[in-house]
Protein backbone atom coordinates (compact mmCIF):
# COMPACT_ATOMS: atom_id res chain seq x y z
CA UNK A 1 0.00 0.00 0.00
CA UNK A 2 3.00 2.80 1.01
CA UNK A 3 4.11 1.45 -2.67
CA UNK A 4 1.43 2.50 -4.18
CA UNK A 5 1.01 5.75 -2.51
CA UNK A 6 4.66 6.33 -3.32
CA UNK A 7 3.80 5.66 -6.77
CA UNK A 8 0.90 8.34 -7.29
CA UNK A 9 2.83 10.94 -5.17
CA UNK A 10 5.75 10.36 -7.56
CA UNK A 11 3.33 10.16 -10.70
CA UNK A 12 1.64 13.39 -9.69
CA UNK A 13 4.64 15.17 -9.06
CA UNK A 14 5.96 14.19 -12.45
CA UNK A 15 2.64 15.30 -14.01
CA UNK A 16 3.20 18.79 -12.31
CA UNK A 17 6.43 18.98 -13.79
CA UNK A 18 5.40 17.78 -17.20
CA UNK A 19 2.65 20.47 -17.37
CA UNK A 20 4.90 23.03 -16.29
CA UNK A 21 7.88 22.69 -18.70
CA UNK A 22 5.00 22.11 -21.09
CA UNK A 23 3.43 25.93 -20.44
CA UNK A 24 7.21 27.05 -20.87
CA UNK A 25 7.53 25.46 -23.86
CA UNK A 26 4.50 26.99 -25.62
CA UNK A 27 4.59 30.29 -23.61
CA UNK A 28 5.50 33.41 -25.49
CA UNK A 29 8.38 35.17 -24.51
CA UNK A 30 7.88 38.48 -23.45
CA UNK A 31 9.47 41.49 -25.41
CA UNK A 32 11.13 44.66 -24.34
CA UNK A 33 10.80 47.88 -26.35
CA UNK A 34 11.42 51.27 -26.21
CA UNK A 35 8.22 53.12 -24.79
CA UNK A 36 7.85 55.82 -27.48
CA UNK A 37 7.81 58.84 -24.43
CA UNK A 38 9.13 61.91 -25.11
CA UNK A 39 13.26 61.17 -25.09
CA UNK A 40 12.46 57.49 -24.88
CA UNK A 41 11.80 57.14 -28.74
CA UNK A 42 15.30 55.09 -29.46
CA UNK A 43 16.72 54.75 -26.09
CA UNK A 44 15.94 54.10 -23.03
CA UNK A 45 17.25 56.65 -21.10
CA UNK A 46 16.83 60.25 -20.51
CA UNK A 47 18.79 62.64 -20.60
CA UNK A 48 21.75 61.66 -22.77
CA UNK A 49 24.11 63.54 -21.37
CA UNK A 50 24.30 64.92 -17.82
CA UNK A 51 26.47 66.06 -14.76
CA UNK A 52 26.83 64.26 -11.62
CA UNK A 53 23.79 65.81 -10.25
CA UNK A 54 21.54 64.89 -13.16
CA UNK A 55 18.84 62.56 -12.43
CA UNK A 56 19.28 59.88 -15.24
CA UNK A 57 15.79 58.28 -15.62
CA UNK A 58 15.67 54.88 -17.35
CA UNK A 59 12.26 53.72 -18.84
CA UNK A 60 11.55 50.29 -20.48
CA UNK A 61 8.55 48.90 -21.50
CA UNK A 62 7.33 44.90 -20.94
CA UNK A 63 4.95 42.90 -23.40
CA UNK A 64 3.35 39.52 -23.18
CA UNK A 65 1.41 37.93 -25.26
CA UNK A 66 0.15 35.31 -22.48
CA UNK A 67 -0.36 38.60 -20.25
CA UNK A 68 1.72 37.14 -17.89
CA UNK A 69 3.11 39.46 -14.96
CA UNK A 70 6.98 39.74 -14.92
CA UNK A 71 9.07 37.36 -12.38
CA UNK A 72 9.61 39.17 -9.45
CA UNK A 73 12.92 40.71 -9.50
CA UNK A 74 11.97 41.61 -12.94
CA UNK A 75 12.45 44.01 -15.12
CA UNK A 76 15.79 44.71 -14.45
CA UNK A 77 18.37 47.21 -15.36
CA UNK A 78 22.12 46.49 -15.62
CA UNK A 79 24.71 49.60 -15.99
CA UNK A 80 28.10 49.67 -16.73
CA UNK A 81 31.09 51.88 -16.41
CA UNK A 82 34.05 51.09 -18.92
CA UNK A 83 32.59 47.69 -18.92
CA UNK A 84 32.66 46.90 -15.08
CA UNK A 85 28.63 46.77 -13.44
CA UNK A 86 28.15 49.52 -11.08
CA UNK A 87 27.37 49.06 -7.66
CA UNK A 88 24.30 48.06 -7.41
CA UNK A 89 23.70 47.03 -10.39
CA UNK A 90 21.80 45.33 -11.82
CA UNK A 91 18.95 47.53 -10.69
CA UNK A 92 14.87 46.32 -9.97
CA UNK A 93 13.04 48.40 -12.28
CA UNK A 94 9.53 49.44 -10.58
CA UNK A 95 5.90 49.92 -12.71
CA UNK A 96 4.86 53.37 -13.74
CA UNK A 97 1.42 52.63 -12.91
CA UNK A 98 0.68 50.11 -10.54
CA UNK A 99 -2.78 50.15 -11.27
CA UNK A 100 -1.88 48.76 -14.90
CA UNK A 101 -3.02 44.94 -14.54
CA UNK A 102 -2.79 44.10 -18.47
CA UNK A 103 0.59 43.25 -20.27
CA UNK A 104 -0.60 42.27 -23.24
CA UNK A 105 -0.07 45.91 -24.52
CA UNK A 106 3.07 46.99 -22.76
CA UNK A 107 3.31 48.20 -19.56
CA UNK A 108 6.53 51.12 -18.37
CA UNK A 109 8.70 50.65 -15.87
CA UNK A 110 11.24 53.06 -14.93
CA UNK A 111 14.20 53.16 -12.07
CA UNK A 112 16.38 56.58 -11.42
CA UNK A 113 19.68 57.34 -10.19
CA UNK A 114 22.53 59.95 -10.42
CA UNK A 115 25.65 58.88 -11.89
CA UNK A 116 29.32 59.51 -11.61
CA UNK A 117 31.08 61.67 -14.15
CA UNK A 118 32.18 59.28 -17.01
CA UNK A 119 32.09 58.88 -21.01
CA UNK A 120 32.10 55.18 -21.05
CA UNK A 121 28.71 54.13 -19.56
CA UNK A 122 26.62 51.37 -21.10
CA UNK A 123 23.54 49.79 -20.10
CA UNK A 124 20.81 46.67 -21.17
CA UNK A 125 17.50 45.40 -19.70
CA UNK A 126 16.62 42.16 -18.70
CA UNK A 127 13.05 40.59 -18.02
CA UNK A 128 11.28 37.27 -17.33
CA UNK A 129 7.65 36.06 -17.23
CA UNK A 130 6.23 34.09 -14.36
CA UNK A 131 6.37 30.95 -16.72
CA UNK A 132 10.45 31.48 -16.58
CA UNK A 133 10.85 32.64 -20.38
CA UNK A 134 13.22 35.54 -20.89
CA UNK A 135 12.83 38.61 -23.12
CA UNK A 136 13.43 39.48 -26.25
CA UNK A 137 13.91 42.61 -28.37
CA UNK A 138 16.85 45.66 -28.60
CA UNK A 139 16.84 46.88 -25.37
CA UNK A 140 18.24 43.63 -24.25
CA UNK A 141 21.32 44.45 -25.85
CA UNK A 142 24.45 46.71 -24.85
CA UNK A 143 23.22 50.73 -25.38
CA UNK A 144 25.80 53.41 -24.98
CA UNK A 145 25.06 56.29 -22.58
CA UNK A 146 24.59 58.10 -20.82
CA UNK A 147 27.64 60.78 -20.84
CA UNK A 148 28.24 62.27 -17.58
CA UNK A 149 30.21 65.63 -16.52
CA UNK A 150 31.74 66.96 -13.38
CA UNK A 151 29.29 69.64 -11.77
CA UNK A 152 32.53 72.09 -10.93
CA UNK A 153 35.12 74.34 -12.50
CA UNK A 154 37.87 72.11 -13.19
CA UNK A 155 39.63 69.73 -15.71
CA UNK A 156 39.18 65.93 -15.35
CA UNK A 157 40.61 64.36 -18.72
CA UNK A 158 39.43 60.51 -19.09
CA UNK A 159 40.69 58.16 -22.21
CA UNK A 160 39.63 54.68 -23.30
CA UNK A 161 40.47 52.91 -26.24
CA UNK A 162 37.21 51.72 -28.67
CA UNK A 163 38.59 49.70 -30.93
CA UNK A 164 42.28 48.51 -33.01
CA UNK A 165 42.75 47.04 -36.62
CA UNK A 166 43.19 43.48 -35.62
CA UNK A 167 43.48 40.89 -32.84
CA UNK A 168 46.96 39.66 -34.36
CA UNK A 169 50.02 41.48 -35.15
CA UNK A 170 54.16 40.91 -35.67
CA UNK A 171 56.43 43.07 -34.40
CA UNK A 172 57.12 45.63 -36.92
CA UNK A 173 53.98 46.04 -38.08
CA UNK A 174 51.59 48.92 -37.60
CA UNK A 175 48.47 49.14 -35.20
CA UNK A 176 46.19 51.70 -35.59
CA UNK A 177 43.96 51.89 -32.47
CA UNK A 178 41.03 54.62 -31.88
CA UNK A 179 40.93 56.58 -28.79
CA UNK A 180 37.93 58.49 -26.66
CA UNK A 181 39.37 61.29 -25.10
CA UNK A 182 36.86 63.17 -22.84
CA UNK A 183 37.24 66.39 -20.33
CA UNK A 184 34.71 65.53 -17.61
CA UNK A 185 35.50 69.53 -16.19
CA UNK A 186 34.50 72.83 -17.59
CA UNK A 187 38.19 74.06 -17.60
CA UNK A 188 38.99 73.82 -21.36
CA UNK A 189 42.66 72.11 -21.31
CA UNK A 190 45.41 72.81 -24.36
CA UNK A 191 48.54 70.86 -23.89
CA UNK A 192 49.24 67.75 -22.70
CA UNK A 193 50.34 64.26 -23.89
CA UNK A 194 48.63 60.79 -24.92
CA UNK A 195 50.93 57.84 -24.51
CA UNK A 196 50.45 54.00 -25.51
CA UNK A 197 51.80 51.08 -24.02
CA UNK A 198 51.52 47.40 -24.58
CA UNK A 199 51.96 44.97 -21.67
CA UNK A 200 51.73 41.58 -20.76
CA UNK A 201 49.59 41.98 -17.51
CA UNK A 202 48.01 45.58 -17.73
CA UNK A 203 50.99 47.26 -15.52
CA UNK A 204 51.80 50.27 -16.68
CA UNK A 205 55.45 50.19 -14.89
CA UNK A 206 56.02 46.72 -16.43
CA UNK A 207 54.93 48.23 -20.12
CA UNK A 208 56.43 49.17 -23.42
CA UNK A 209 55.87 52.77 -24.20
CA UNK A 210 55.17 51.82 -28.26
CA UNK A 211 53.95 56.32 -28.91
CA UNK A 212 53.19 59.31 -27.42
CA UNK A 213 51.52 62.10 -29.40
CA UNK A 214 50.51 66.16 -28.40
CA UNK A 215 46.52 65.88 -27.01
CA UNK A 216 44.29 68.44 -28.79
CA UNK A 217 42.63 71.14 -27.22
CA UNK A 218 39.51 69.53 -25.12
CA UNK A 219 37.19 72.35 -24.04
CA UNK A 220 34.97 71.62 -20.97
CA UNK A 221 32.17 68.95 -20.84
CA UNK A 222 33.33 67.43 -24.40
CA UNK A 223 34.56 63.90 -25.86
CA UNK A 224 35.57 63.19 -29.00
CA UNK A 225 36.91 60.12 -31.15
CA UNK A 226 40.57 60.07 -32.39
CA UNK A 227 42.78 57.57 -34.43
CA UNK A 228 46.44 56.99 -34.35
CA UNK A 229 48.46 54.98 -35.03
CA UNK A 230 52.41 53.23 -34.54
CA UNK A 231 54.48 50.74 -35.37
CA UNK A 232 54.92 47.61 -32.77
CA UNK A 233 58.67 47.30 -31.19
CA UNK A 234 60.49 44.95 -33.37
CA UNK A 235 62.31 43.76 -29.43
CA UNK A 236 59.42 42.62 -28.67
CA UNK A 237 58.71 38.89 -27.80
CA UNK A 238 55.73 36.92 -28.58
CA UNK A 239 52.72 37.01 -26.86
CA UNK A 240 49.74 38.10 -25.57
CA UNK A 241 49.83 42.03 -25.10
CA UNK A 242 47.16 44.19 -23.66
CA UNK A 243 47.19 48.04 -25.14
CA UNK A 244 46.79 50.52 -22.58
CA UNK A 245 46.39 54.59 -23.04
CA UNK A 246 47.46 57.28 -20.51
CA UNK A 247 46.04 60.77 -21.49
CA UNK A 248 48.15 63.51 -19.58
CA UNK A 249 51.17 61.30 -19.47
CA UNK A 250 53.44 64.19 -18.75
CA UNK A 251 50.79 65.45 -15.86
CA UNK A 252 50.74 68.90 -16.77
CA UNK A 253 46.90 69.29 -16.21
CA UNK A 254 45.67 70.33 -12.72
CA UNK A 255 42.78 67.92 -12.42
CA UNK A 256 39.93 67.03 -10.30
CA UNK A 257 40.70 63.07 -10.33
CA UNK A 258 44.08 62.26 -11.35
CA UNK A 259 43.07 58.06 -10.73
CA UNK A 260 40.82 58.02 -14.15
CA UNK A 261 43.86 58.94 -17.15
CA UNK A 262 45.07 55.13 -17.58
CA UNK A 263 42.71 52.80 -19.59
CA UNK A 264 43.46 49.52 -20.92
CA UNK A 265 41.78 47.37 -22.92
CA UNK A 266 39.79 44.39 -22.37
CA UNK A 267 40.80 42.00 -24.90
CA UNK A 268 44.41 41.31 -25.63
CA UNK A 269 46.22 40.94 -28.82
CA UNK A 270 48.94 38.47 -30.21
CA UNK A 271 52.08 39.82 -31.38
CA UNK A 272 54.68 37.70 -33.07
CA UNK A 273 58.15 37.86 -32.87
CA UNK A 274 59.96 39.53 -35.68
CA UNK A 275 63.74 38.46 -34.31
CA UNK A 276 64.44 36.43 -37.20
CA UNK A 277 63.84 39.38 -39.92
CA UNK A 278 64.43 42.79 -37.82
CA UNK A 279 67.26 41.55 -35.55
CA UNK A 280 69.58 39.13 -36.03
CA UNK A 281 71.63 39.76 -33.10
CA UNK A 282 72.82 37.02 -30.60
CA UNK A 283 73.78 36.98 -26.82
CA UNK A 284 74.94 39.93 -25.45
CA UNK A 285 74.37 41.98 -28.26
CA UNK A 286 70.82 41.54 -28.34
CA UNK A 287 70.21 42.99 -24.72
CA UNK A 288 68.23 46.09 -24.27
CA UNK A 289 66.44 48.49 -22.26
CA UNK A 290 62.91 50.18 -22.38
CA UNK A 291 61.10 52.14 -22.13
CA UNK A 292 62.85 55.11 -23.98
CA UNK A 293 62.97 57.73 -22.31
CA UNK A 294 61.43 56.47 -19.05
CA UNK A 295 59.69 59.08 -16.51
CA UNK A 296 60.74 57.98 -13.15
CA UNK A 297 58.39 60.83 -11.34
CA UNK A 298 55.25 58.91 -12.91
CA UNK A 299 56.21 55.59 -11.20
CA UNK A 300 57.86 54.13 -14.75
CA UNK A 301 60.91 51.69 -14.02
CA UNK A 302 63.96 50.63 -16.35
CA UNK A 303 63.24 46.77 -17.54
CA UNK A 304 66.01 44.74 -19.11
CA UNK A 305 65.14 42.40 -21.68
CA UNK A 306 67.33 39.28 -23.23
CA UNK A 307 70.47 39.80 -21.22
CA UNK A 308 72.00 36.50 -20.82
CA UNK A 309 72.67 34.38 -17.94
CA UNK A 310 74.76 36.15 -15.32
CA UNK A 311 75.61 38.83 -17.25
CA UNK A 312 77.42 41.76 -15.14
CA UNK A 313 75.69 45.03 -15.94
CA UNK A 314 76.33 48.63 -14.61
CA UNK A 315 74.62 51.56 -15.10
CA UNK A 316 76.90 54.49 -14.99
CA UNK A 317 76.57 58.50 -15.67
CA UNK A 318 78.18 59.89 -19.01
CA UNK A 319 81.24 61.01 -17.25
CA UNK A 320 82.32 57.29 -15.72
CA UNK A 321 80.64 57.09 -12.43
CA UNK A 322 78.70 53.79 -11.65
CA UNK A 323 75.40 54.27 -10.12
CA UNK A 324 73.94 50.97 -9.93
CA UNK A 325 75.66 47.39 -10.61
CA UNK A 326 73.56 44.38 -11.58
CA UNK A 327 74.17 41.09 -12.29
CA UNK A 328 71.12 39.02 -14.60
CA UNK A 329 70.14 35.99 -13.11
CA UNK A 330 71.03 32.06 -14.40
CA UNK A 331 67.61 32.65 -17.15
CA UNK A 332 69.28 36.57 -17.77
CA UNK A 333 66.10 37.74 -16.18
CA UNK A 334 66.97 41.31 -14.61
CA UNK A 335 64.65 43.05 -11.62
CA UNK A 336 62.96 46.25 -12.91
CA UNK A 337 64.79 49.39 -11.56
CA UNK A 338 63.76 52.32 -10.04
CA UNK A 339 66.80 54.72 -10.85
CA UNK A 340 67.84 54.17 -7.49
CA UNK A 341 71.90 53.70 -6.79
CA UNK A 342 73.91 51.20 -5.16
CA UNK A 343 73.24 53.42 -1.92
CA UNK A 344 69.77 54.11 -2.68
CA UNK A 345 69.61 57.77 -3.88
CA UNK A 346 67.85 58.51 -6.68
CA UNK A 347 69.56 59.56 -9.95
CA UNK A 348 68.79 62.89 -11.77
CA UNK A 349 68.03 63.13 -14.97
CA UNK A 350 70.37 62.80 -18.34
CA UNK A 351 71.35 60.39 -20.55
CA UNK A 352 72.75 57.26 -18.81
CA UNK A 353 75.23 54.57 -20.23
CA UNK A 354 74.77 50.94 -19.90
CA UNK A 355 77.64 48.17 -19.98
CA UNK A 356 76.77 44.39 -19.99
CA UNK A 357 79.33 41.60 -20.01
CA UNK A 358 78.72 38.45 -20.83
CA UNK A 359 80.85 36.20 -18.45
CA UNK A 360 81.17 32.73 -20.57
CA UNK A 361 82.47 34.77 -23.60
CA UNK A 362 83.99 37.85 -22.44
CA UNK A 363 81.68 39.60 -24.91
CA UNK A 364 79.86 43.03 -23.99
CA UNK A 365 77.47 45.62 -25.52
CA UNK A 366 77.42 49.35 -24.35
CA UNK A 367 74.25 51.09 -24.91
CA UNK A 368 72.43 54.32 -23.63
CA UNK A 369 69.45 54.98 -21.86
CA UNK A 370 67.51 58.72 -20.69
CA UNK A 371 65.80 59.22 -17.94
CA UNK A 372 63.39 61.94 -16.90
CA UNK A 373 62.19 62.84 -13.66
Amino acid sequence: MKKFKSLILYSAFFAISFLFNLEQLFSAAPSLSWTGETGYTTDGINPDTGNTTTTFSYHIKYSDADNEQPSSGYPKLYILKSGIAVAGSPFIMTATDNGDIVYSDGKIYNYSLILAESVDYTYYFEARDTSGAFSTGTPSLTQNGPTVYLNSSTSDLTISIISYNGSSFTAGSTMNPTLKIANLGTISVITYRISLYLSKISDINLATKVSEINGLTLTGTINQNIDTTFSIPNSLESGSYYLGAFIDSNNQVAESNENNNISWANTAVSINSNETSTNNEVGISAAYCYPVPVHLSRGETIKFARFTPNARIKILTTAGQVVRDFTAGTTGDVLPWDGTTDSNEKIGSGVYIVYAKEESTKAYKIFKIIIEK
